[in-house]
């Protein structure tokens, strides 16, 4: 690749919200993860570091670590971690999305596993152009590696963060469970029951972990 191209590539990348600069633990050509089809997420992920979250602070600018932003750094790697592996075990790319929204709501540069999920639905909603599929949605949700689950749909089968969000609220108020679940009802916009019974998930996922 010349160095006219590679430019062209690091200046488009440049184009995002708060024009923040983008971290990448890697070049992504040097990972492998070129534009043809992969079967799943793994795969697509295969070259990333095994511990991405110290790759990407290694490599984030100093501004981001240092006061209240360091706080922000440690609350969006923390969620963002959680989606990242649920994601790669369970071939959902919603936590994708939901984890872009974490950097983005604190103005922090992406990772490089977000920048490749991005980069191959580009290239594969590109191929559209071309093909002037009939079924546009089926071939959009295909690019974006949600089409083709068999029973139920990413919505269905999405496990979401909110159980570990709950169980963290129970464990602030644990001696007072009510308010526990009322916290989470209203930042959720449930029921107390279906609260409580978050509350419940994540206790039961905690204690698998524990053993």
């Amino acid at each position: 690749m010349g160095a006219g191209t590679a430019g062209y590539r690091g200046a488009c990348y440049q184009l995002k919200p708060r024009d923040v600069p983008i971290v990448r633990t890697k070049s992504r050509l040097d990972m492998g993860l070129n534009m043809k089809r992969k079967k799943n997420l793994g795969e697509l992920w295969s070259g990333q570091p095994r511990d991405w979250k110290r790759a990407y602070m290694a490599n984030l600018p100093d501004k981001f670590t240092v006061g209240d932003g360091a706080a922000a750094v440690e609350s969006a790697l923390k969620w963002a971690d959680n989606y990242y592996a649920k994601a790669k075990a369970t071939g959902n790319p919603l936590g994708v999305w939901f984890a872009y929204q974490e950097f983005q709501s604190a103005g922090l540069p992406l990772p490089s596993w977000i920048l490749a999920y991005f980069d191959h639905a580009a290239a594969e909603l590109r191929k559209g152009i071309h093909s002037k599929p009939t079924d546009a949605t089926g071939f959009i949700a295909a690019a974006l590696g949600m089409g083709g689950r068999g029973r139920g749909t990413v919505f269905s089968t999405f496990q979401d963060i909110r159980e570990l969000f709950a169980y963290a609220t129970w464990a602030q108020d644990v001696n007072t469970p009510h308010v526990a679940h009322g916290k989470i009802a209203k930042a959720l916009r449930v029921t107390k029951r279906t609260a409580q019974r978050f509350v419940e998930r994540g206790l039961n996922e905690d204690s698998k972990r524990s053993k």
